[in-house]
């Protein structure tokens, strides 16, 4: 398998974790944001509020929520008062992104 090739097919599986389209014999997407894991990441507690965990994550790297959200392209919810989280369930594909970056297993969120 060439490198080329390779690259491709690890975008592709990217791609389709963060809800990209991609065709399968087309070209590789320009679009495309590939996003590495963090290399060090906090853990949820037991029984933590999902917000108090991002904000944890993103402090970790003294960046606001917001900058972490837009950086990284999770696409979290926001409620309209003060820009904080939303109280309730994220969509599917923000939290694979988070699973993506944070490495941990869904279950855990």
């Amino acid at each position: 398998m060439t490198f080329g090739k390779q690259a491709h097919q690890i975008t592709r599986k990217v791609a389709l974790v963060h809800g990209a389209e991609v065709d399968e014999l087309g070209p590789m997407p320009t679009s495309v944001h590939v996003v590495r894991p963090l290399p060090c990441a906090v853990r949820p507690f037991v029984d933590e509020v999902f917000g108090s965990w991002v904000g944890r994550l993103a402090s970790q790297y003294r960046m606001s929520v917001h900058d972490l959200d837009s950086e990284y392209a999770l696409g979290l919810a926001r409620g309209r008062s003060l820009g904080w989280l939303a109280a309730g369930p994220q969509s599917s594909r923000t939290l694979d992104a988070l699973t993506d970056l944070a490495r941990i297993n869904l279950s855990r969120l």
